[in-house]
């Protein structure tokens, strides 16, 4: 019986010599979605074979797709970092192989490692971050925006949407397993909605209509709202000086 189980393919992921560079140790960090694989210059991510209302991982040919899109998007503002996809293959002999010849078991998504001590939340961590350094990131993310096709979602699908997955996420978070005090995780989640000078709740419809410091007018109810993108903007994802790294794809 051949062993091509989640189990065999995350014991041959964590291998050093599975790899074509041939890494010295290769460290692997688990997600809710997924299991990435660190090597000394580059990163491995395999999608979970899972389901859940936000995603649908739950076959080879959709977990394909889904690290395609995923490379596809994220290469608009990080082309040298998302270097394409790669196969997990069997080989003719039964050994597991990445982007070899044979059978496809599975699909990673292939990245260059970014420094880890130069992500966003090490930087806050060790109180070295200030205003210069995340600005080229942030002009470049609203340059992004501004130019980007707009997705055919309208605003209100949009909130209800998004108040569906708050609501998701706080069921999921609330699980004995996990051993947090719901109102404390209630707490969190309507964190924002204590900002001072905060009026509404963050699911509520955002600021009226009027015009913006660059004398534009914010979308009207019922507005498409911005491009589709992914959650790899996350702090511990952010790279503050990325922008003045040529990464502009």
């Amino acid at each position: 019986m051949r062993a091509t189980g989640i189990e065999a393919k995350l014991a041959f992921l964590s291998q050093p010599e599975a790899y074509p560079d041939a890494p010295r140790t290769v460290e692997r960090i688990e997600t809710h979605m997924s299991w990435v694989f660190l090597t000394d210059r580059h990163a491995y991510k395999l999608k979970k074979p899972v389901r859940y209302d936000s995603l649908d991982f739950s076959s080879l040919e959709l977990r394909r797709r889904d690290c395609e899109e995923e490379v596809r998007l994220n290469r608009r503002l990080a082309r040298d970092v998302y270097l394409g996809t790669l196969a997990l293959t069997l080989a003719p002999g039964g050994t597991l192989q990445v982007g070899g010849e044979g059978e496809v078991l599975d699909w990673l998504v292939h990245m260059r490692r970014l420094p880890a001590d130069r992500m966003l939340d090490e930087l806050i961590r060790r109180g070295e971050i200030n205003e210069a350094s995340v600005r080229p990131a942030a002009e470049r993310l609203a340059e992004f925006y501004v130019q980007a096709e707009a997705a055919g979602v309208a605003s209100d699908s949009y909130r209800k949407r998004l108040a569906e997955g708050v609501r998701s996420d706080l069921d999921e978070l609330c699980r004995p397993a996990f051993g947090l005090r719901v109102e404390q995780v209630t707490r969190l989640v309507e964190a924002p909605a204590r900002i001072p000078g905060a009026t509404r709740s963050p699911l509520r419809p955002a600021c009226p209509r009027g015009p913006d410091r660059r004398g534009t007018r914010r979308p009207a109810p019922g507005a498409h709202l911005p491009n589709p993108g992914t959650g790899d903007h996350r702090l511990p994802g952010v790279l503050p000086r990325f922008a003045d790294r040529g990464s502009r794809g």
